[in-house]
């Protein structure tokens, strides 16, 4: 083993960057797989923020399994936000059942931009078991969290949420026009055109830009 690690910790040091940076991703991968505990204990105990931030992008990259109950506390309770959402990127990368239930609960999140960050994260697992909480999440009195849902129920693919999603084109919030237009973009069936078509004469650019889009690729799903 101490020989396996002397070639990685000798490559830190190549002619070449390219083997430099490689030699360094494969050293912090051999040494959070030797010892996964001390990684694990780093997002509690680090020194300092970006020591804690380090040891969470570490478990995610690795897809520590093992760490997801730890990483489901840290979303649950940790004072500092960023760290949260280092939390909720790490569960998104693990994706196993738990993972996706840690995120779940970090929807109901206090904090806007973390509930919106579980959300998205959520859409990029793409567990279908999600539908139901993001649909309710896309009727929030918040835009970033009703934006949020849209985005994530469009990555599901959640063909059940059109008739929702239709509806958040009238959102008086632009963001969440935008992120159900494109939404329906990825799940809308055809007789959502008409309500994308109206869309795209809507006065704000990104709303235009997002209904134009959901058309082409509507388009592609339409009878000719």
């Amino acid at each position: 083993m101490q020989e396996w690690f002397s070639v990685l910790r000798d490559a830190l040091d190549d002619d070449d960057e390219t083997v430099r940076q490689a030699a360094s991703w494969a050293v912090d991968r051999a040494e959070h797989f030797a010892s996964p505990n001390k990684i694990r204990d780093m997002t509690r105990s680090g020194p300092d923020t970006a020591t804690r931030l380090a040891a969470i992008d570490c478990l995610g990259e690795f897809e520590d399994v093992g760490a997801t109950e730890l990483l489901a506390e840290i979303l649950a309770n940790d004072p500092v936000s960023e760290v949260r959402a280092a939390a909720i990127t790490a569960l998104s990368q693990i994706g196993t059942g738990a993972a996706v239930g840690a995120l779940a609960v970090g929807v109901d999140d206090k904090d806007d931009f973390i509930a919106a960050a579980a959300a998205k994260a959520l859409g990029r697992c793409g567990d279908s078991k999600a539908e139901q909480k993001l649909l309710e999440m896309l009727n929030s009195a918040s835009p970033t969290r009703a934006a949020a849902a849209a985005e994530a129920l469009g990555a599901i693919g959640s063909v059940d949420a059109a008739p929702a999603l239709v509806a958040a084109l009238g959102s008086d919030a632009t963001e969440v026009q935008r992120a159900a237009a494109k939404a329906l973009g990825q799940v809308g069936p055809e007789e959502t055109w008409v309500p994308l078509a109206e869309s795209a004469k809507s006065p704000e650019p990104r709303v235009r830009r997002e209904a134009v889009r959901a058309l082409g690729l509507l388009s592609g799903r339409l009878p000719f």
